[in-house]
């Protein structure tokens, strides 16, 4: 019989529910972890099916302040936090961790989930102090390969950095495809192919301040989508989400690129609307400038729809063993191509496949070992590893 692991493991990090994914792969792998929560924030409990592993009473705890939230892990054995949520949330306390670490205070990984590294953490103010200083006391910086990314980690001197995905589902893709939906079909009997863009809108043009980078260059999505459209071999309609900083002017330019009568503007999703609209969906857009997969690339590829979107295909090979099976492209010629090659349905259908088996080996349960790897080195608690 494999050892069983007696280090307790906290996850910090409510950005998306990334505390309740983690913490439910954790759990489902017999380790005993906790996702420790500031009071009052529960979004994502509401979904138990998001997270099937996971007792809310066993698995979830609340902190009311820095102090508390100290207090409380010096009850566990390691600390995953995303985004810096650690130093963000015991304030000036976060000054002591170095100290309290010589005191039996856990390590901890810091996660980076993506406007953290690419923008926070180089920013001169206080959040980007407290980024860097939560970072630089990590015992491992986790790092999506974003090209962006890795440029900071290195003008940083980011110690102790280690490339890996950012898992976004504790849901294995076979069973975020048998999901019921949970309410009526995006689609039209009449529609073809049926796009949706869920992504924020913003491409910079209502913020321009000069570090953003984590922006997702969508208006090149519309001006390639009116340029090939005479071109097309079915008709398309474009479900977008009314939503991000670029939202007015995304609308303005739709009307002023004759889009009207191909996008169909709708409110933002609740998390399950927004599986329900991939699954219905034959192609999910994602983003144009960061690079690399994101929250809504891999949910979409583990439901079994293609993404057309930017990868940086090098950088991919830091953290794939075999190329991500997107639809891969930046400038608005590529993208034009790619929604050339989308409107054969055919060759879409061969894509899908393609995700389909990428997916079965490429999901957040293949890459959990890479995280507890550094935990089990920190620790000095190989049954981390069974």
């Amino acid at each position: 019989m494999a050892p069983v692991s007696r280090t307790r493991v906290a996850v910090l990090g409510t950005l998306c529910s990334l505390d309740l994914l983690l913490t439910d792969l954790l759990v489902r792998r017999g380790i005993d972890a906790v996702a420790l929560r500031p009071e009052g924030h529960t979004a994502g409990l509401d979904a138990p099916a998001d997270h099937p592993n996971i007792d809310p009473s066993r698995h979830v705890g609340f902190y009311a302040s820095g102090r508390s939230l100290l207090w409380r892990l010096r009850g566990f054995g390691f600390v995953f936090t995303y985004t810096g949520q650690l130093g963000f949330d015991t304030g000036r306390l976060r000054r002591a961790y170095p100290l309290l670490r010589r005191c039996g205070w856990p390590s901890y990984a810091a996660i980076c989930s993506g406007s953290d590294i690419l923008e926070r953490a180089v920013e001169r103010g206080p959040a980007g102090r407290i980024q860097r200083a939560t970072m630089r006391g990590a015992a491992v910086n986790v790092v999506p390969n974003y090209p962006v990314a890795l440029a900071n980690a290195i003008g940083l001197r980011l110690p102790r950095a280690a490339v890996l995905p950012l898992m976004q589902s504790a849901l294995a893709p076979e069973q975020l495809r048998a999901m019921p939906p949970t309410g009526p079909s995006f689609r039209r009997p009449d529609d073809e192919l049926l796009i949706l863009h869920p992504s924020h809108l913003d491409w910079g043009e209502t913020d321009r301040a000069p570090q953003r980078v984590s922006t997702k260059g969508n208006d090149r999505f519309f001006r390639a989508l009116a340029s090939m459209l005479p071109r097309a071999k079915r008709r398309i309609r474009v479900i977008v989400l009314d939503r991000g900083p670029d939202r007015e002017p995304a609308r303005r330019l739709v009307s002023e690129l004759g889009l009207d009568d191909v996008v169909t503007w709708h409110p933002a999703l609740t998390r399950a609307r927004l599986l329900d609209a991939m699954r219905d969906a034959d192609l999910v857009v994602d983003q144009f400038d960061v690079g690399g997969l994101g929250m809504t690339s891999w949910e979409a590829m583990a439901i079994g729809t293609p993404v057309l979107m930017a990868v940086d295909e090098q950088l991919d090979r830091l953290v794939h063993d075999e190329p991500v099976p997107v639809l891969n492209a930046s400038t608005i010629e590529e993208i034009e191509d790619q929604l050339l090659r989308a409107t054969d349905a055919a060759e879409l259908e061969r894509v899908a496949a393609r995700v389909a088996a990428w997916t079965r080996t490429h999901h957040a349960d293949a890459y959990l070992d890479r995280y507890l790897l550094y935990a089990a080195a920190a620790t000095g608690d190989p049954a981390l590893l069974r």
